[in-house]
């Protein structure tokens, strides 16, 4: 069911004005403005994501066509209404795609940049968190201190496995062909978001 969504791209950000139509979605950044079109037929993948990191949540729809990629974005520390907005929209989207391109792959996750980085970062973390008590045992450090440094040492080494586990770049991404996104929608009333 096309519809009219409008909600705000961050906490201090501009609000975007989308509109989804039976055939394209429409971006403006202001109300009233001449927004970039987009006919969903053209849209050869889809990805959805969202990363939470602290307080803050960065969800982003990216539609692949032959001019490119379109980036739809939310950012926000909780849920409200922008986010319910920006969510309606995504589903809106989706659905539309499903009618006019059904082969078109959604992607779920961030991507294999992101995981790249993030496996980068579990990397180090687990490398000084494994390294700076044998360091400091192997030059010999007073034992107390070496103990008192041993508990955020171990941490950091954890919060490193955590990222390595949760992050490994070579696992293949989950996708499936739009049209099942509106299966799934259909057979239980929700998305498989």
């Amino acid at each position: 069911m096309p519809g009219e969504y409008s909600f705000k791209t961050a906490p201090l950000g501009r609000r975007l004005e989308v509109d989804v139509t039976p055939h394209a979605v429409t971006v403006r950044r202001a109300r009233g403005a001449r927004g970039d079109t987009l006919e969903l037929a053209q849209v050869t993948r889809a990805r959805v994501a969202a990363v939470a990191a602290r307080y803050t949540t960065s969800r982003w729809l990216d539609l692949w066509h032959p001019a490119g990629r379109t980036r739809l974005g939310c950012n926000s520390g909780g849920h409200n209404d922008d986010v319910a907005q920006y969510e309606a929209a995504v589903d809106d989207i989706l659905r539309t795609l499903a009618v006019e391109a059904p082969e078109a792959q959604i992607l779920g996750g961030a991507g294999s940049r992101t995981q790249w980085v993030m496996f980068t970062l579990g990397v180090l973390a687990l490398l000084v968190g494994i390294g700076l008590p044998l360091a400091g045992w192997l030059t010999g450090v007073d034992p107390k201190k070496l103990l008192a440094a041993l508990a955020p040492s171990v941490g950091l080494g954890l919060v490193g496995a955590l990222l390595l586990h949760g992050n490994r770049p070579w696992v293949p991404e989950h996708s499936f062909p739009a049209h099942a996104y509106l299966t799934a929608a259909e057979d239980d009333g929700a998305s498989p978001r």
